[in-house]
C-alpha cells in the first residue's frame, strides 16, 4: 500500500484532472490545464461568499497560519429561515411492520435528525435518521431512514414508513438491533443514487454502501472497507462519510479526480479513501500502515475533541471543500467561547490537484447551535450536525441534526451574499434599549483624505421588522447599480423600523391630509435609535458634513419632513417621496430653507393625499428654500418606483450641497 499510495499521490500532484467535466464555452476550451478550466462551478455561487472569518491552516491540528483568505474559498452565510423551527419533527403515529421483529413499530416516536438531501425527480428528497422506543437513550434504540420531499426546500412531506431499514437479509449481523444511520447521498451522471450509512449491531459501527434509483428499491453492498486488504478493516470502526461532488446543471454529482472516486471520512480524525465504482473503497495508509490521518482535532478550538465529516464534499475552482463537524471538549483543552460538548460546523480546503493537502481550515465556526431546539433533546449541549447539502432553485440548502432530536435547515442565498457584500447589515444598540438594524454601504474605493457624501434611506410602513431585509425592498437595487456606485461614491445607511414603532411618530395619524398631521410630535424610541444612527454615520471620518442627504417613502418621507423641521442643520438635500407634513411646521421651522427639497407624488395616490406633497411645496417655497414637485399622472402610491426612474434623480441629489 505504501508504494500504490506513492504512486496515488504523485498522480495527484502532477496531473490532477475532473473526468467527465461540463462541457465549457468554446472560447474556454484548449486551455485546459489550468486549475480553472479543469474544474467547472458556477461562479455566481462562490463569488461573494465568506464573512471574512479567518482562515487558519492546521496540519494535523497542531499550530495555524494562513495560506489563504477564507472569503475566497469558504462557503458562509447559511441563515436559518424566519418563522421556521424543526423542519422534521417524531411522529409516534408512524408506524410499519418490522420484519426483523415481525410486529408493527413506532419507528420515528423518539427522535429524527441527522438528514443527507439529494435533489431526485425536481424536489429535495431528505433521508433523515429515526429511532423507535426500543432502548433507554443515545445507541440503545432501533434507527431506520426516513423519507420526505420537498418542492421549496424548506417544508416536508414525510412518508409514512421508513425507506431503508434493518432486514432480515445479508446485512442483518451488521445493522442489528442498532439499525441505520447517519445517511449520506450523491448522484452519479447516470442516475444511481449511492448512499453510504452507518451500520451500527451495537458491537461496533462500520461505514457501509446502498444504491438506489427511486429510493424505494434498494441494493445494500455491505461495508465500504470490506473487500480491500483482504478484509482487513471489515471489523474496524468506521464512519461519516463525504463523497466529493462536482455541480452541473443537473446538480451535484460524483467526481472523479485522477480516475478515481473519492471519498473523505471519519468521526476522529479525517482521512481519504478511493474508489472505481463508489461501492468498494480503499482507505489511503501512512507508511506505519495505519490510516492517513488528514486532518485531527485541535486544543482550544471548536473542534478540540472530534472532527467527523459532513456533506458530500464539493469540487471548486479553489480545491476541495470540505464541511465537517466539529466537536467542542469537555476538558482544559476546549474552547471557552463554546459550550463543552457542543457540535459546531466547520470547512476546510483540500488542493484537487494533492487531495490529502490541506490549504486551508476556518478556526471558528461557520455554522452553530444558537435556536432552542438545536440545545434542547437527546443531546442538550448543543448540536447542529451538518449532513445534506444541495443547490435547488438557485439557493444552497444545508440541513442538519438538531441535538440528536430533529432536523434543521440553514440557506444561503448567493444573490442576497451580493447584496450583503454592498449593503453590509448591521444593528446599532441604541443608548435607550432599542436595536435599530441597519445596512451601510461604503464608497467602494475610499480614497486617503477625501470626503463622501452620506445618504439616510427610510423606508415605507410596510418594511418594518427585524430581519435586516425588507428595508431593501423598494429601493435597494439603486444602491446595487455599477453605475450608482461608479457615479456616485457615497456612504448609505438604510435603517428598518421595527414592526410595533414608525418613525416618526409614537402613534399613526388618523388621517393623511396635511392639517391634520401633528404639529409638535414627541420623538418615539425608533426615531431616537434613528438620531442616534445617524449621529455615528456623522462622525465617520470621511463623511462630508456639508452633503449630508435624506430620502423616504411613505411612512419614510413623513419621517423625512420630520427630520428637516428639527434637524435643519444637518441635511443639504431631501427627497420625500409619497409624504405628508403639517405645512405649519415647515412654516415654523427655523433654517429649513437652507435645505434643497425635491419632491415626488403621483396625483391618484388614495394612501398617502397629493395634497400632502402639494401643501409641503408651496410651503417651503414660502419659507425661500429650493424646491420641485414632480408629480405623476395616474400613479397611486407607488410613486416611487417612476420617481428612481427619473433622469435626474440622483443626479439632482449629489449637486447639492450644504449652504
Amino acid at each position: 500500500m505504501k508504494k500504490e499510495y506513492g504512486e496515488m499521490k504523485n498522480r495527484w500532484s502532477s496531473e490532477s484532472k475532473v473526468e467527465h467535466a461540463h462541457t465549457l464555452p468554446s472560447r474556454e476550451r484548449g486551455r485546459a490545464n489550468t486549475l480553472k478550466e479543469k474544474i467547472f462551478f458556477p461562479l455566481s455561487c462562490f463569488l461573494l461568499l465568506g464573512l471574512f472569518v479567518s482562515c487558519g491552516l492546521s496540519d494535523k491540528g497542531e499550530g495555524k497560519a494562513s495560506s489563504c483568505e477564507a472569503d475566497e474559498w469558504a462557503l458562509t452565510g447559511f441563515q436559518r429561515v424566519e418563522g421556521v423551527g424543526p423542519i422534521v419533527t417524531p411522529d409516534p403515529e408512524q408506524k410499519f411492520f418490522c420484519p426483523v421483529k415481525k410486529q408493527i413499530v413506532q419507528w420515528e416516536s423518539d427522535d429524527t435528525f441527522n438528514p443527507a438531501a439529494v435533489v431526485y425527480n425536481g424536489r429535495v428528497a431528505l433521508l433523515y435518521r429515526a429511532e423507535d422506543h426500543s432502548g433507554g437513550g443515545i445507541g440503545t434504540r432501533t434507527s431506520r431512514l426516513g423519507l420526505a420531499l420537498s418542492g421549496d426546500g424548506v417544508h416536508f412531506e414525510k412518508n409514512s414508513e421508513p425507506c431503508f431499514y434493518p432486514d432480515v437479509d445479508s446485512q442483518y449481523d451488521a445493522e442489528w438491533p442498532g439499525g441505520c444511520e447517519d445517511p449520506r447521498v450523491v448522484k452519479t451522471e447516470e442516475g444511481l443514487y449511492v448512499m453510504t450509512y452507518t451500520q451500527w449491531n451495537r458491537k461496533v459501527p462500520r461505514l457501509a454502501v446502498a444504491t438506489t434509483r427511486d429510493f424505494k428499491t434498494w441494493e445494500k453492498h455491505g461495508l465500504a472497507f470490506g473487500k480491500c486488504h483482504d478484509g482487513r478493516f471489515a471489523e474496524t470502526f468506521s464512519k461519516s462519510a463525504s463523497i466529493v461532488t462536482r455541480f452541473t446543471e443537473d446538480g451535484l454529482v460524483a467526481a472523479k479526480v485522477s480516475g478515481k472516486y473519492l471519498m473523505y471520512w471519519g468521526e476522529q480524525f479525517i482521512n481519504l479513501a478511493y474508489s472505481d465504482n463508489l461501492t468498494d473503497w480503499e482507505p489511503l495508509l501512512d507508511d506505519n500502515g495505519d490510516f492517513l490521518k488528514l486532518v485531527l482535532p485541535r486544543k482550544g478550538f471548536f473542534d478540540s475533541s472530534l472532527t467527523e465529516c459532513g456533506p458530500p464534499a464539493l469540487l471548486t475552482e479553489k480545491g476541495i471543500l470540505l464541511m465537517y463537524n466539529g466537536r467542542n471538549a469537555t476538558d482544559d483543552t476546549c474552547d471557552k467561547n463554546y459550550t463543552p460538548g457542543a457540535y459546531c460546523a466547520g470547512q476546510v480546503l483540500f488542493s484537487s490537484e494533492n487531495p490529502t493537502e490541506v490549504l486551508g481550515r476556518l478556526d471558528e465556526p461557520f455554522f452553530k447551535p444558537e435556536a432552542d431546539f438545536e440545545k434542547s433533546g437527546q443531546y442538550p449541549m448543543g448540536t447542529v450536525f451538518i449532513e445534506g447539502l444541495v443547490y435547488y432553485r438557485d439557493k444552497w440548502f444545508l440541513y442538519y441534526g438538531c441535538a440528536d432530536s430533529r432536523v434543521g435547515v440553514a440557506v444561503l442565498d448567493p444573490r442576497q451574499q451580493a447584496v450583503d457584500k454592498l449593503l453590509v447589515p448591521h444593528t446599532l444598540k441604541a443608548s435607550n434599549g432599542v436595536s435599530l438594524p441597519f445596512r451601510l454601504m461604503e464608497p467602494e474605493a475610499l480614497a486617503s483624505g477625501k470626503k463622501y457624501p452620506l445618504v439616510v434611506f427610510l423606508h415605507g410602513a410596510g418594511e418594518r421588522g427585524t430581519d435586516n431585509r425588507n428595508q431593501l425592498v423598494h429601493g435597494g437595487q439603486m444602491w446595487m447599480n455599477p453605475q450608482t456606485r461608479k457615479n456616485y461614491p457615497s456612504y448609505v445607511v438604510i435603517p428598518q423600523c421595527p414592526w410595533d414603532a414608525f418613525w416618526a411618530y409614537k402613534t399613526w395619524p388618523a388621517s393623511f391630509m396635511p392639517e391634520c398631521m401633528p404639529l409638535a410630535p414627541e420623538m418615539p424610541k425608533a426615531y431616537e435609535a434613528l438620531k442616534e444612527l445617524i449621529d455615528s454615520c456623522l462622525a465617520l471620518p470621511q463623511v462630508d458634513a456639508s452633503r449630508i442627504y435624506v430620502m423616504g417613502l411613505s411612512m419614510g418621507a413623513m419621517c423625512t419632513y420630520d427630520l428637516c423641521c428639527r434637524f435643519p442643520e444637518l441635511f443639504a438635500a431631501a427627497v420625500p417621496i409619497c409624504g405628508t407634513v403639517n405645512p405649519a411646521r415647515i412654516a415654523a421651522s427655523e433654517g429649513i430653507e437652507k435645505i434643497a427639497f425635491s419632491l415626488y407624488h403621483g396625483d391618484a395616490d388614495e394612501t398617502v393625499p397629493v395634497e400632502g406633497s402639494r401643501k409641503a411645496y408651496r410651503a417651503l417655497k414660502e419659507k425661500g428654500a429650493s424646491v420641485r414637485l414632480k408629480e405623476f399622472p395616474g400613479c397611486g402610491h407607488g410613486s416611487w418606483n417612476p420617481a428612481f426612474t427619473e433622469p435626474d434623480f440622483l443626479s439632482w441629489l449629489f449637486s447639492q450641497k450644504r449652504k
